[in-house]
């Protein structure tokens, strides 16, 4: 295998849509955000930066 292969086995499943909309949905909806948070945590996000806008967004929930 060469190097180039071993790199695309190591990247986790994702998805950047579904963590886009999980956070529009947020955005829009109480509700969204009450249900999300009982299933995710920002360590879920693959992405970094939705994993911080996510933790932003319950701050803000919980005020």
């Amino acid at each position: 295998m060469t190097a180039n292969n071993n790199q695309i086995l190591n990247v986790q499943p994702h998805s950047d849509d579904a963590e886009v909309a999980v956070l529009g949905s947020m955005l829009a909806s109480r509700e969204a955000v009450s249900k999300t948070i009982q299933w995710l945590s920002p360590e879920h996000f693959y992405k970094d930066g939705n994993g911080k806008i996510y933790s932003v967004m319950l701050n803000l929930f919980d005020k």
